[in-house]
């Protein structure tokens, strides 16, 4: 979902539009799609890579959420893509929770 957020962001940018949250970059859609493929193919297999990229995302998600809540209304359109926003980055630590519930029963059973 942050992938097309920027996406989305980065073309509205390009027709003179602002974005639909405080910024948006090409840069953080290929740092999340990298990111996004070590978490598939490390998945089960190397642990301290999967642990790492979950951890790096979820530190993103805390600095979105963090702007969300103490950036100023007009980096957003409307209050409503503020807090969808925010919902987005909720899902993504709900995502690092759950990685680390996997992480830590799996270690468990080794």
């Amino acid at each position: 979902m942050s992938v097309m957020w920027n996406l989305i962001g980065v073309g509205l940018m390009s027709i003179g539009q602002p974005p639909l949250g405080n910024s948006a970059s090409i840069a953080v859609v290929v740092i999340m799609l990298a990111l996004a493929l070590t978490l598939v193919l490390t998945v089960n297999r190397v642990r301290w890579l999967y642990s790492t990229a979950t951890g790096v995302l979820t530190l993103g998600c805390l600095m979105a959420l963090y702007t969300a809540f103490t950036g100023a209304a007009e980096l957003w359109p409307s209050n409503y893509f503020r807090i969808f926003g925010a919902l987005i980055n909720v899902l993504g630590l709900a995502g690092f929770g759950l990685a680390c519930k996997l992480i830590i029963s799996q270690s468990k059973l080794s």
